[in-house]
């Protein structure tokens, strides 16, 4: 069985990857701009990392809550994401990977 913060962590790393795949957020986190293809792979892996969420709350919660449960969700930890970024950039891009770590190490036990 999946851990319950699974579906909020690869949401964050979604939408973590979606605000760094964007030339002004990526200057804001590494100082430059980034290459089209870091910016391609950005945009697929927090497209994957959200279709994941999806995935997981259906099988964690069933077709009759899991889509309702991942839109409240998606909406909450856009705003968390958006609010952490505005004040910490850095912090915020960077607290990403160690969640799907986690989530990561959460499944295989």
């Amino acid at each position: 069985m999946l851990h319950p913060l699974a579906v909020p962590a690869l949401l964050y790393a979604g939408w973590a990857a979606w605000a760094l795949a964007m030339d002004r957020h990526h200057r804001q986190v590494a100082g430059g701009a980034s290459a089209p293809l870091r910016r391609l792979a950005l945009r697929l892996g927090g497209g994957l990392c959200l279709l994941a969420a999806f995935a997981v709350s259906v099988f964690r919660w069933g077709w009759n809550i899991g889509p309702v449960v991942w839109c409240v969700l998606l909406s909450v930890m856009a705003l968390g994401f958006v609010l952490a970024f505005a004040f910490r950039p850095r912090l915020a891009a960077l607290g990403a990977p160690p969640l799907l770590l986690l989530v990561a190490l959460a499944a295989s036990f």
